[in-house]
């Protein structure tokens, strides 16, 4: 599904990249997430799915800053 690959603009670096069977295997995959979406997110009129959608935003937004220390964190609220 990936390739690894050598950096072109730092040779001691290395680069996945999907292969043709990892990018058919993406575009399924993100069908059935949509599909997955629709039906989880039925019972929410599109006022909740905005704010649903914000609060994992912030909590994903979060955890990014745990895994990245050296970038603050922003506190929302």
């Amino acid at each position: 599904l990936l390739d690894k690959v050598r950096d072109p603009q730092d040779g001691r670096r290395f680069l996945l990249r999907l292969t043709e069977d990892g990018v058919r295997t993406h575009r399924k995959l993100t069908v059935r997430t949509a599909r997955m979406n629709q039906v989880f997110l039925a019972p929410l009129s599109a006022e909740e799915q905005s704010v649903f959608f914000d609060l994992i935003r912030r909590v994903a937004d979060a955890a990014e800053g745990l895994r990245n220390p050296a970038e603050p964190l922003v506190a929302q609220g």
